[in-house]
């Protein structure tokens, strides 16, 4: 069935769970990335500026293992705002870490390129939150008609 076939709350449904699904990959490979035994011997400089020299790097994958967690709950209860707020806040909080690192190094480093990668997801996921948490308020009349089909 074309997605133009699609009733307009059927629509809303599916762009919330693949944005959901998708937010949950990029958690869940965050977590398992930044757990200490994947990491290399060595920590980039901005890594470990943000993880305290490498001893709180676990509490960072612990940190995006519980953002999955919280997207999901949202795929089962219907919502969009908390997993996704979670996500924007980690991958600002990462960002910074690059902009630090960044200048640390004497704006010599390509830690900028790292920074704009981890803030570009943060910019997008935040407009989306912004655009389907309004569309939501919206017809929040109509909420449980819409979730209960």
């Amino acid at each position: 069935m074309p997605l133009i076939n699609l009733l307009p709350r059927q629509r809303i449904r599916l762009g919330r769970n693949v944005v959901l699904v998708a937010t949950v990959v990029y958690c869940l490979t965050r977590a398992i990335a930044y757990l200490p035994f994947t990491y290399p011997p060595y920590l980039p400089t901005s890594v470990a500026l943000i993880s305290w020299d490498g001893v709180l790097v676990w509490v960072w994958a612990s940190a995006w293992a519980v953002a999955a967690v919280v997207t999901v709950a949202d795929m089962i209860n219907r919502h969009t705002r908390y997993g996704l707020s979670l996500t924007v806040a980690l991958t600002v909080a990462w960002s910074l870490g690059y902009v630090g690192a960044w200048a640390v190094s004497g704006f010599t480093s390509r830690d900028w390129l790292t920074c704009i990668t981890y803030l570009a997801p943060a910019v997008i996921i935040f407009g989306f939150l912004i655009k389907v948490t309004a569309l939501q308020d919206v017809i929040n009349p109509a909420a449980e008609e819409i979730d209960s089909e």
